[in-house]
């Protein structure tokens, strides 16, 4: 319920009209039952016609002067439900794009699935037609007191009603707590099985998978079809309930009131129209009583998207110079991995001064890949620091420093959007006759010509058609769109034929001549050989540091 009043509560002037058209609109439904009432007393005891026209005129007003305060009512609703969910979702997708990546890492991908799922489950629980059924929920007091004027002994079953509704709505979000969130897990473990099968569809089929993932599938199902249809019971015995109870009250009303009438205590007229208010006293509650569960869905999602915005943001407004030299300074650096009994390197101090080409060797799992990635922030050292200029990198703007970057990692993602799009994302005001050049030296132009769409062809699925080749040339362009001082390049003769290593050479040789610094990973004779640094990562665990050429 907190945030039903938080949302309401972050537009104050739209909660203020959405509080006057209640008021309105529940003032106006006691219409048909005054309406109801005379008549039943006035009409038809006196016969004027005169009468009923003007009562029936006066309803009709009354209907449609609601009508148009609950359209006035859910648009407003809608727009503070529309703000709220727009601004939950920006905060939660920063979250995504902004946390520390090692942080964010130890979320599994289909457990992410589920964080942006539940923004669903919190829109469909806080909707602006929820949110109309909690303002009307306080005006069944309007309607108990009108009733309590004409009779307090029917006004007492009245209450007797509403508070039993409120009370299975209690029970009903108890009862559910626990299904809900099983059935939130299996809805992970189904989002992760989806997620292997599809990226792994050829190891699936090679290797004959399919029988052991259909296994899998068929027991994560079973659960969660037991745990559904515990849930929709319990959805259709809350529903029930609600509509027995309306049934139990309209028979105590009628009974109690039949006695009142037969003792002359009470008007028949009277007696339909408390009836139609008693209807309309416990129709918001019984309303109420069933968002049990879409708020229990809610409140759990909540929960979880609480322990998302706890992770820690990146420093996005830190130092930034205003030109980057291209120094690189380790001071006794070590790095070990959580669940790993050794570090994968430590006490690792060595200067790069501006222009230097350096060659990180060592076998696979030694460490290479992560001592990149901790060089683009996107891991922290265990111990020790990283300067750029002789400012720690602990203090600089990441968004800044990824700019003084180009990197060629060794997974090769991209975005939805055109190739033109993805060369230049991290640049996009850059002059077309540096993005043609790049395009030359990256040797795309051929694979561009021979596209229909050139430029603006589209990559889908993170560029799963494209070949190797011409996926390792596309982020080999997308780096030197970047243009900074300093260039990182993480296996950077993988996958490519002998015209693609040698047209990665000659880039490496025309960085070299521009003055730009160069850190590659990889064993590549062909690279290592020309390095003026070698760090080894085979030596553990400090790595053994050479100049090649002195």
């Amino acid at each position: 319920m907190e945030e039903f009043f938080i949302r309401l509560t972050a537009r104050k002037g739209y909660a203020i009209e959405l509080i006057i058209a209640s008021l309105f609109i529940n003032i106006l439904a006691l219409g048909s039952s005054i309406y109801v009432i005379q008549v039943l007393t006035r009409y038809i005891a006196n016969g004027v016609d005169g009468t009923l026209v003007a009562l029936t005129v006066g309803v009709i007003l009354a209907v449609i002067l609601e009508f148009l305060f609950r359209m006035l009512r859910n648009r407003l609703a809608s727009a503070v439900s529309l703000h709220a969910d727009k601004v939950l979702a920006s905060k939660v997708y920063n979250i995504f794009n902004c946390a520390k990546y090692s942080a964010l890492n130890s979320i599994s991908k289909s457990m992410r699935q589920e964080l942006m799922h539940s923004l669903d489950s919190i829109q469909n629980a806080y909707s602006g037609q929820n949110i109309c059924t909690v303002l009307d929920v306080p005006f069944a007091v309007l309607f108990l007191l009108v009733i309590t004027l004409l009779s307090p002994w029917l006004a007492m079953i009245v209450s007797i009603a509403i508070i039993l509704s409120l009370i299975m709505g209690w029970l009903g979000q108890r009862s559910i707590s626990d299904t809900a969130s099983k059935l939130n897990e299996s809805n992970i473990a189904k989002n992760g099985l989806v997620a292997a099968t599809i990226s792994n569809a050829d190891t699936v089929r090679m290797f004959n998978a399919w029988p052991r993932l259909l296994s899998t599938w068929d027991q994560i199902t079973k659960h969660s079809h037991v745990v559904r249809t515990w849930l929709e019971g319990n959805r259709g015995l809350l529903q029930n309930a609600s509509q027995s109870l309306t049934a139990c009250m309209t028979v105590a009303i009628y009974a109690a009131g039949a006695k009142l009438v037969v003792a002359g205590q009470f008007d028949i007229g009277v007696l339909i129209g408390t009836n139609i208010l008693a209807a309309r006293a416990l129709m918001p509650m019984s309303r109420f009583a069933q968002m049990g569960e879409s708020l229990v869905k809610a409140q759990q999602a909540e929960q979880r998207l609480a322990e998302l915005q706890r992770l820690p943001l990146e420093l996005v407004r830190g130092t930034a110079k205003k030109t980057y030299t291209g120094k690189i300074t380790f001071h006794d650096m070590s790095f070990i991995y959580p669940d790993m009994p050794a570090p994968l390197f430590e006490s690792l101090s060595l200067e790069i001064v501006p222009g230097t080409l350096v060659a990180v060797i060592g076998p696979n799992s030694a460490g290479k890949t992560t001592l990149a990635r901790l060089l683009l922030l996107l891991l922290e050292p265990t111990r020790g620091q990283i300067f750029m200029d002789d400012i720690d990198l602990r203090q600089v703007s990441v968004v800044w420093w990824r700019r003084q970057i180009s990197y060629l990692p060794q997974d090769l993602n991209f975005l939805l959007g055109s190739i033109q799009d993805n060369i230049t994302v991290v640049n996009p005001d850059i002059s077309p006759a540096v993005l043609n050049e790049i395009i030359r030296v990256a040797d795309l132009r051929e694979f561009i010509d021979n596209s229909a769409e050139g430029m603006n062809a589209p990559i889908l699925e993170n560029g799963a058609q494209l070949s190797q080749g011409i996926r390792k040339r596309l982020a080999l362009a997308r780096a030197l769109a970047t243009q900074g001082n300093l260039v990182v390049l993480d296996e950077p003769m993988e996958g490519l034929d002998d015209k693609g290593q040698a047209a990665v050479l000659h880039v490496i040789e025309q960085l070299k001549k521009q003055g730009k610094t160069i850190i590659t990973f990889g064993n590549d004779e062909k690279i290592v050989k020309d390095a003026q640094t070698i760090i080894d990562l085979s030596q553990k665990p400090v790595p053994a540091i050479t100049q090649a050429n002195t």
